[in-house]
């Protein structure tokens, strides 16, 4: 059980540079993974230049802009004056509220692991409020500077879309909107992008990523933490064990095959499911009686590694 950005941490790793460490927790036959605070995240995050705050506020913006808190038909359909009221205060406001956020609790599986990981969701492309499924009409909204070079497109479709599309693919959204903005953060364009197109759009051009490698890579991960961690240390097995590949969403997919993006994950909690607290509430509970384990991945000089710690004990998984 684990946030979606802890998972797209994982997925990425094969064509991502960042160190990222975890702290995980093995109770009643479940691994709860979160973020772990470290000295170095801290300074990191506290550190930002003024032009990096910035950046992220045109981001945090174009959201805003792009939203209404209500279905698009009832404004239509109602008070003149009130829409007016709504579209007026959404433009003409410098305000962002970063605290308003709808959070989807998705299950899904990877070969032989099952996954329950909370994902924010942006937004919805709908007129009226989905009668169905809202998954199919969940939307994502980025923003990203207008591409005026080569090296410029290719940072965007290595980097950009490698993470845009495991953040879209594990919570099931269909649908990216993307602001093209210039430097004084002024919107230039706008792009729709089916989430099952991005593998697509990047295959055929050099030095690119492989979903299929990254997905592989993930479900080795997976297996590989639940042997050292459910099974030597919590005593537990599981019938079938780990390998082969797996992808999320149920559709079994093996190395070399191209069945990349052509499902979304089984089911969301909360369309007449429920689900008793978020992992780092049943995380935090659980320390009292479980053990604490370290995750993290070795910087670059050190070599290619992602570590387990408890205590004295330790052990590694070179990739």
């Amino acid at each position: 059980m684990a946030g979606r950005g802890i998972m797209t941490k994982i997925f990425c790793t094969p064509y991502a540079q960042d160190f990222w460490e975890l702290k995980a927790v093995f109770h009643d036959g479940t691994i709860y993974i979160m973020e772990r605070e470290t000295p170095e995240r801290l300074e990191s995050s506290s550190g930002r230049t003024e032009r990096e705050k910035l950046m992220t506020y045109w981001g945090y913006r174009f959201e805003t802009l792009s939203t209404v808190d209500i279905p698009p038909q009832d404004l239509e359909n109602g008070d003149p004056q009130r829409k007016r009221a709504v579209l007026e205060a959404r433009q003409h406001s410098s305000i962002v509220n970063t605290n308003n956020q709808f959070c989807s609790v998705v299950r899904t599986k990877l070969g032989s692991n099952e996954i329950v990981m909370g994902a924010e969701v942006d937004c919805m492309l709908a007129k009226n409020k989905p009668v169905g499924s809202r998954q199919s009409v969940y939307a994502e909204l980025k923003t990203n500077r207008v591409i005026m070079n080569e090296h410029q497109h290719k940072n965007y479709m290595r980097h950009k879309l490698l993470r845009v599309y495991f953040q879209c693919w594990l919570a099931g959204i269909p649908t990216v909107i993307m602001g093209f903005r210039d430097d004084h953060g002024r919107l230039q364009k706008i792009e729709h992008i089916r989430t099952p197109d991005i593998p697509r759009m990047v295959r055929g051009h050099h030095d690119m990523w492989d979903a299929v490698i990254c997905i592989n890579f993930a479900d080795a991960v997976l297996n590989w933490l639940w042997r050292e961690i459910g099974e030597k240390r919590g005593g537990l097995r599981r019938d079938g064990g780990g390998g082969g590949g797996g992808r999320a969403g149920g559709d079994g997919i093996t190395s070399g095959t191209e069945n990349t993006g052509s499902s979304s994950p089984t089911s969301v909690l909360g369309d007449g499911r429920s689900i008793s607290a978020p992992p780092s509430s049943i995380a935090a509970k659980a320390t009292a009686d479980a053990i604490v384990y370290r995750i993290y991945r070795t910087r670059a000089e050190q070599g290619n590694a992602i570590c387990i710690e408890e205590l004295d004990e330790s052990s590694f998984l070179p990739f």
